[in-house]
């Protein structure tokens, strides 16, 4: 659990208070405006893109010791993610946070 909170505040500091995080948020709700202001957003999004792939591979990494590691361990997850996405809505960072714990009480 503290590797997930850990992890949350990063995220929620990289995402709501540096200018990466601005450009992110701003290239979500208008990406052509960004690009005319001369910021790449493909690669910021290509940047995002990497992190979350990180972050899985952070999880991996965490629940591999607890589970036995093979090739289609993540498809079990998948209805759950689902869940947490309907719960907490798109594009909602503690809406996500709270799906979370809403689903993974149940």
């Amino acid at each position: 659990m503290a590797i997930a909170a850990i992890t949350l505040a990063l995220i929620y500091l990289v995402l709501f208070r540096t200018r990466v995080g601005l450009i992110v948020r701003a290239g979500i709700d208008d990406a052509v405006i960004v690009n005319i202001l001369g910021i790449n957003v493909n690669r910021t999004f290509m940047l995002v893109f990497a992190l979350g792939a990180a972050i899985a591979g952070l999880s991996g990494i965490v629940d591999a010791p607890l589970v036995a590691v093979n090739p289609d361990m993540g498809t079990d997850l998948l209805v759950q993610s689902f869940v947490v996405i309907v719960i907490g809505g798109v594009g909602s960072f503690f809406g996500a946070i709270l799906g979370g714990i809403v689903a993974g009480r149940s």
